[in-house]
């Protein structure tokens, strides 16, 4: 397989896991509105699912913005801090975004809820820490198989380069 055509493959991949990984936030992010709403804790569903996409959304696209920089980092306290910075400051972007979204002008809102307000931080940064560290294993986990894939692959094709030398030289014989 020529080496353009495995990048190509490997983009469509990629593009399909991030597809998977949009549509599953959406509904991991509902879910939340659901427990949250079922809880008594938010105002409304439709408010709350407003806040929670928002949240999860916000959350999703730093991770995948810190993702390389997690990739680089080798110690797992570093790791750990760089998610932490991107569920911190997803949950408060994306509550923000909330806000304005539902209406809310975000000054009055956070000083005026600022109970809920906190409710909001504390949900977002539990489930965004959570549900980070099931989509960043996920990631890891699918990229090892590819690289195992990959090494895989190249010891078929080396097996098969010797078995092709050794074949040459009886066919040249024979002839």
């Amino acid at each position: 397989m020529s080496e353009p055509l495995v990048r190509k493959e490997y983009q469509q991949f990629t593009i399909r896991r991030f597809g998977v990984a949009f549509v599953m936030n959406a509904l991991i992010n509902t879910v939340i509105a659901l427990i949250i709403t079922g809880l008594g804790i938010g105002k409304s569903f439709a408010i709350t699912l407003v806040f929670s996409q928002c949240i999860g959304y916000s959350i999703f696209f730093l991770n995948l913005a810190v993702l390389p920089a997690y990739r680089r980092a080798t110690r797992p306290g570093t790791q750990v801090l760089i998610i932490a910075a991107a569920v911190i400051a997803g949950a408060f972007i994306g509550t923000l975004l909330g806000a304005l979204a539902n209406g809310f002008r975000p000054l009055p809102f956070f000083q005026e809820h600022f109970g809920y307000f906190t409710q909001v931080i504390l949900f977002a940064l539990l489930f965004g820490f959570v549900i980070s560290y099931i989509f960043i294993s996920l990631s890891i986990i699918s990229e090892e198989k590819i690289k195992r894939l990959e090494m895989e692959k190249s010891v078929i094709e080396a097996e098969l380069k010797l078995l092709q030398s050794q074949m040459e030289p009886h066919f040249l014989f024979n002839t």
